[in-house]
């Protein structure tokens, strides 16, 4: 991320005066969704990342470095930028980002690294990601609400861990469960397993919904995270 080193130039001045240091007509000026002639030291902190990402892309770089690019901005603009980044990629131009967002990362990264405590944990693929560390599922289960205290939540969860090898539970409320399910190459459980072994105890067991999804880029980070911290 370029820094702007003073707030006394207009938006619309920085632009120009990169432009003609990296060489680009002025006629390529982008046509910034800021006030043009808004003072710098006026400019909100989601609009200076705006102009700081705007003037970062004159001159088409081959390597971009971006910190946090997209905090403080609005849902739209946020978008915006999304994409100027991946369409920048058609253009030969290589972006490093920094940043905690990880829907940013899964959006605009073909490469991740995760750090943690100043030490590399992982640099990779999203796939070579999910390989190491996202092997399993996440099942929710959500059971009928009763009109008076029950043990349903209880008695699923004891039948779920007994039925579904090396399964854990993630989290549980009053009418409902997390349970995580790992796959390893020795450990096979499918999600049409899963499927059959719940649609054949839904009335058994007062299930009222159900759900499973594939280990989410959330789930690799924070379970990184609580590796690192049971090590410790």
């Amino acid at each position: 991320m370029l820094l702007l080193k003073t707030d006394n130039f207009k938006a619309k001045t920085d632009l120009e005066q990169i432009l003609g240091i990296n060489g680009a007509g002025k006629t390529t000026l982008l046509k910034t969704i800021i006030g043009e002639l808004k003072p710098t030291s006026d400019l909100s902190e989601g609009n200076k990342r705006k102009l700081s990402t705007a003037i970062a892309f004159l001159g088409n770089p081959k390597l971009i470095v971006l910190d946090e690019p997209t905090t403080g901005m609005d849902p739209s603009a946020r978008v915006y930028f999304w994409n100027l980044i991946k369409k920048s990629q058609n253009y030969g131009i290589t972006s490093i980002i920094s940043s905690h967002s990880l829907e940013e990362c899964e959006k605009l990264c073909s490469t991740l690294s995760i750090l943690k405590d100043q030490t590399l944990e992982f640099c990779g693929t999203f796939e070579s990601l999910s390989k190491i560390y996202g092997k399993g599922f996440c099942l929710m289960v959500k059971c009928e609400r009763q009109n008076e205290p029950s043990n349903d939540v209880e008695v699923l969860e004891k039948f779920l861990l007994r039925k579904i090898s090396h399964s854990s539970i993630k989290e549980k409320k009053a009418e409902s469960i997390l349970v995580h399910i790992k796959v390893t190459e020795n450990i096979k459980t499918s999600i049409s397993d899963l499927f059959n072994l719940v649609e054949t105890n839904k009335i058994k067991y007062k299930i009222e919904s159900y759900s499973i999804s594939e280990t989410t880029l959330e789930e690799i980070f924070l379970s990184i995270a609580d590796m690192n911290e049971n090590i410790e």
